[in-house]
């Protein structure tokens, strides 16, 4: 079975992927196919982020004993993707290419760094902290990171 950090790590490049193809569908301002792909990049984002806060991190806070810690801070980082995404739908649909393409870029900042701290740090300590639990977790987690 898959560890915490591939399952998510692989989730990571899904929603990457769908960012890059809301990108090219703004700069190219193909604007139906910009709002269902921002609309699909939107829902695998927050899924991805909603299993990590309501499974994942519950799981690892209950194994090592604190809230204070590293699932704090990526949680106080999924609050601030989730306001430049609200963002980014109200530059889509207003059709502004210049303010979705900065917000696009202010998010893929964030998510870089986010992701770098997650797939190097985050995934392998709750790994470890859940070696017994990580085939019960890893399902959870594939079933709320499920495609459309």
């Amino acid at each position: 079975m898959a560890t915490i950090a591939q399952t998510l790590s692989d989730d990571h490049k899904r929603c990457d992927a769908l960012f890059a193809q809301c990108e090219a569908a703004v700069l190219e301002q193909r604007w139906v196919d910009a709002a269902v792909c921002h609309a699909q990049f939107c829902r695998a984002v927050d899924a991805h982020l909603t299993a990590e806060e309501s499974v994942l991190f519950p799981a690892f806070e209950s194994a090592v004993g604190e809230q204070a810690g590293p699932t704090q801070v990526m949680r106080q980082e999924h609050a601030q993707m989730r306001e430049i995404l609200e963002q980014m739908t109200q530059a889509a649909w207003q059709r502004q290419r210049e303010a979705y393409a900065e917000l696009g870029e202010m998010l893929l900042i964030l998510i870089q760094q986010h992701n770098l701290k997650e797939e190097n740090i985050v995934y392998p300590m709750c790994d470890r902290s859940l070696a017994q639990k990580v085939d019960e977790i890893t399902a959870r987690l594939a079933k709320l990171l499920e495609p459309e």
